[in-house]
């Protein structure tokens, strides 16, 4: 029992070493696998690189897309350039609505605005050039007369048309509106004239765009002998196999309806068994006359087809239309045979247009170009406000050329100033030379010589900008006391100052609270997106966007804007005010210092007369007691000049001060010896 239990054992211990080295075999395989695809990449990644360091544009591109700023800064020019983009799209568009705005003067603005965003909703879905839409949607309502929905239902079918066809979209307005009138369709009927005009096509030799530009050759024509759309048509796309072009060809069909209805052609014709009316006395369609009359013109001779243009007369265009059916009068019926036989199908048509990589590319781009003026129109407000209160500030700045003037003399007071400071100090510069090559010894000169240096020490760097600055307040100050306007333009300009920088907060404040408004109206959005709700993202989406990009705060910072003018009249009018009150209040200081002088005051020798007053109190005995008396001495100038004369000698400093203080107590002793005798 144990050797069996051992051998079994050993058998198993085999059979899995075995399997193991298959395993181990496939795994080695396998590695050897991914270690020839890791060469194959970086065998790629290699040459990718190379690539890229070959195009120095492309190299720096992908440095770039490495750096974060980078990116952030390419994302927020991209949306820069996509917002200018939409801007411009709008702008242009709104261009194009004038004309339609000028045709309905008699409509109101809600109706008008509702009215270009059914046009650009239909551009949207259906592809169409919002351009080209808005000409369809003029050239139908001036032709028609129609407005709102019937016109954007005809632009809705030509333009269909337009797209599955590939013809072009104005020219097949143009046609369609003008067969409306000729053959008085209605809207209903817009369909099958389409199709009438797909299977002249089909079968005729012209193209849409030819079709277009010479179906109204013939439609009057056609409609003033009470013929149909699909009769004028067969009529034109059997003449084409036989002209030489659709011009040609719509003149023979013209011909035919005006010819073939005179009183000679309808007698000549019936001599031959063709009869152009039927039992009823209404004339019978145009092919079908020409059916019965082509057999009868090929079984004539020569000599009877003479006499009978010669019977019939006519028009040269007529008479060349018979001698055509003589001819080719087979090719003719073949051709209305094939027309009544053919059938077109707009729906199929246009499936297999979009299935077209241009057709296709040129719908796309049109719908997102159409997305870029709906966008735009959100922005082009805010850039109309901008430019409207660029034209009223330009309108200021004309009506007040006067006060513009006299800010600009003002700055050019304190730059003459400016100057002037450089102007001296370099001038001093050069005397300060001068001197010290002549100065030899003399005290006085020496000190004069001292003072130029000082001077010219100006001319550094330093010294020519403390120089410019004293200057410059002097002129300010100079003009602040002197110039009335000046000093109201300060005064404006500052309530500007103070009025754009609460704008400037309010901004800042505003676009915080749009950030964040914006953030949660992007988490609103992709809540009702993920439940389905398409309305309700569409809405809380475009709001998101436009609390993102500040568009509330920018109305806001325009709107409040316009209060700076306000804040500039405002101090303006303050500085005038200023300035008158500070001349009245210097004048009136002045009259009561020449009033007081003027009183009978005594006066102290050696002190001059003078604006200032003080007082002098003095105690003096008297008559059984004291009493005091108050004595006012009005004191101007305490020295007017003083004059010292000195023969033979210089005096020194301290001898010119002794001299001062002499003449200033002699005077006090003047006053002293007044006040003693009353």
């Amino acid at each position: 029992m144990g050797k069996r239990v051992s051998e079994y054992v050993l058998k198993f211990k085999e059979n899995v070493q075995s399997r193991l080295k298959k395993i181990a075999g496939g795994q080695d395989h396998v590695a050897k696998k991914f270690d020839k695809i890791n060469v194959k990449i970086n065998r790629f990644k290699a040459g990718i690189r190379s690539t890229i360091n070959e195009i120095p544009l492309l190299r720096n591109a992908v440095n770039l897309l490495q750096n974060p700023f980078a990116i952030v800064g390419g994302l927020a020019v991209g949306i820069a350039l996509g917002l200018g983009s939409a801007t411009t799209a709008a702008a242009n568009f709104n261009h194009e609505f004038l004309s339609i705005q000028n045709l309905n003067l008699d409509k109101s603005n809600n109706q008008l605005q509702q009215l270009k965003g059914n046009i650009l909703s239909l551009s949207l879905q259906e592809g169409f050039n919002a351009g080209e839409t808005v000409k369809a949607f003029y050239d139908v309502q001036s032709a028609t007369g129609l407005y709102g929905k019937a016109v954007e239902d005809i632009t809705r079918k030509v333009g269909r048309f337009s797209i599955a066809t590939g013809a072009d979209m104005g020219a097949s307005i143009n046609s369609t509106v003008k067969a409306m009138k000729a053959f008085g369709m209605g809207v209903n009927e817009i369909d099958a004239y389409l199709a009438s005009n797909a299977k002249t096509v089909q079968v005729g030799i012209t193209t849409f765009d030819e079709l277009a530009q010479v179906q109204t050759e013939y439609a009057g024509a056609a409609a003033a002998v009470n013929q149909k759309v699909d009769t004028a048509n067969k009529v034109f796309a059997a003449f084409t196999a036989i002209a030489k072009d659709s011009n040609t060809a719509a003149t023979m069909t013209k011909a035919a309806f005006e010819g073939l209805t005179q009183t000679n052609t309808v007698k000549g014709l019936k001599s031959i068994g063709v009869n152009m009316f039927d039992a009823k006395g209404q004339m019978r369609d145009v092919d079908a006359v020409v059916k019965d009359l082509v057999p009868r013109l090929k079984g004539m001779t020569d000599m009877q087809f003479s006499n009978l243009l010669n019977q019939i007369g006519g028009s040269e265009g007529l008479r060349n239309l018979l001698k055509q059916l003589k001819v080719a009068g087979d090719d003719v019926i073949t051709t209305f045979d094939a027309f009544d036989r053919s059938s077109f199908s707009i729906e199929e048509a246009l499936k297999n247009a979009k299935g077209d990589y241009t057709t296709l590319k040129n719908l796309v781009s049109n719908q997102v170009n159409t997305a870029m003026i709906m966008l735009g129109q959100q922005i082009l407000p805010i850039v109309i406000r901008g430019f409207a209160a660029f034209n009223s500030m330009m309108s200021w700045f004309s009506s007040n050329a006067g006060l513009v003037k006299d800010i600009l003399v003002s700055i050019g007071i304190a730059l003459v100033g400016m100057g002037a400071a450089w102007v001296v100090s370099n001038a001093a510069m050069l005397a300060a030379g001068a001197t010290m090559l002549w100065v030899k010894g003399s005290t006085a000169v020496l000190t004069a010589a001292q003072w130029l240096l000082n001077a010219a020490l100006t001319a550094n760097p330093i010294g020519i900008v403390v120089g410019a600055l004293a200057a410059l307040g002097a002129a300010f100050y100079l003009a602040w006391q002197r110039s009335e306007k000046f000093r109201a333009i300060l005064m404006g300009a500052w309530e500007v100052i103070k009025g754009f920088g609460v704008l400037v907060k309010d901004y800042i404040i505003d676009r915080i609270k749009g950030v964040v408004t914006g953030v949660t109206g992007l988490g609103k959005t992709l809540r009702a997106f993920f439940k389905g709700d398409w309305k309700n993202a569409w809405e809380t989406g475009k709001q998101a966007m436009l609390d993102l990009t500040g568009t509330q705060a920018k109305i806001n910072l325009a709107k409040n804007a316009g209060g700076l003018a306000d804040d500039w009249k405002k101090g303006y009018q303050k500085g005038l005010d200023s300035y008158k009150n500070d001349q009245a209040v210097d004048g009136a200081t002045d009259k009561a210092a020449q009033g007081a002088t003027a009183g009978g005051s005594k006066t102290i020798p050696g002190v001059g007369p003078g604006t200032s007053a003080t007082s002098i109190n003095s105690v003096a005995g008297g008559g059984g007691g004291t009493r005091q008396r108050n004595v006012t001495v009005h004191i101007g100038k305490l020295v007017e000049s003083i004059v010292i004369q000195s023969q033979g000698a210089q005096l020194n400093m301290d001898e010119l001060v002794a001299k001062v203080e002499e003449a200033l107590v002699r005077s006090v002793r003047g006053s002293e010896q007044m006040l003693a005798n009353g």
